[in-house]
């Protein structure tokens, strides 16, 4: 299979900890990915109406103002249409994130799964654009609570494609669009391939 275009998902979240351990999703970004023509454009932007709780303030992307909690309780869409919209979006299409163990496996198919059950989406899985960037040893690491290191959007993109001044990380559709670009870099370096099977590290 030869793949011309890849979505690339972004979800930002109430916490680390994904959505069957009581986090939620506060907003998602889809870009895509035009595999044969190099470019990368906006698909999908939009926060998900909640009650936010105590807990749900007090999370890093509030405390730190890269989302108004106002954008979540003034959002017009919650859950099930969001959820709606973004299956038929990625159905039949290849999906790959820059942390596909997060975005994926912690949040986007046990929101799918809860919210679309009887009617999930199928989409392939393109390999994890950030095990791809650790194969690049200039980018510098980011050690984590468990003591693994990775390199994070941030660091990969400013390395690979020199990064953009001012630009607001933390917003899913930019770093949607910026993990695409990583994506074409890695590709023009020969290192991602999204037909690639198994991961890269």
């Amino acid at each position: 299979m030869t793949t011309d275009n890849v979505l690339v998902v972004d979800l930002e979240t109430t916490g680390l900890d994904g959505l069957q351990a009581g986090d939620s999703i506060l907003s998602v970004g889809i870009a895509r990915v035009d595999v044969a023509n190099r470019t990368v454009s906006p698909v999908f932007y939009s926060p998900i109406y909640q009650e936010l709780t105590d807990k749900d303030r007090d999370c890093w992307l509030f405390r730190t103002k890269h989302m108004d909690p106002a954008e979540i309780t003034g959002a017009p869409w919650g859950d099930f249409i969001v959820a709606g919209i973004v299956a038929s979006i990625i159905d039949g299409i290849t999906v790959t994130t820059y942390n596909t163990a997060f975005d994926l496996d912690l949040f986007l198919d046990p929101w799918l799964d809860a919210e679309y059950a009887d009617d999930r989406p199928f989409y392939f899985r393109a390999p994890c654009l950030m095990k791809a960037c650790d194969q690049v040893e200039e980018i510098p690491r980011t050690v984590h609570a468990d003591y693994t290191s990775w390199p994070s959007l941030k660091a990969s993109y400013y390395q690979l494609c020199g990064g953009k001044a001012g630009i607001k990380m933390h917003n899913a559709l930019t770093d949607a669009v910026v993990a695409g670009e990583i994506m074409l870099a890695l590709m023009e370096r020969g290192l991602y391939d999204p037909d690639r099977e198994e991961e890269y590290a």
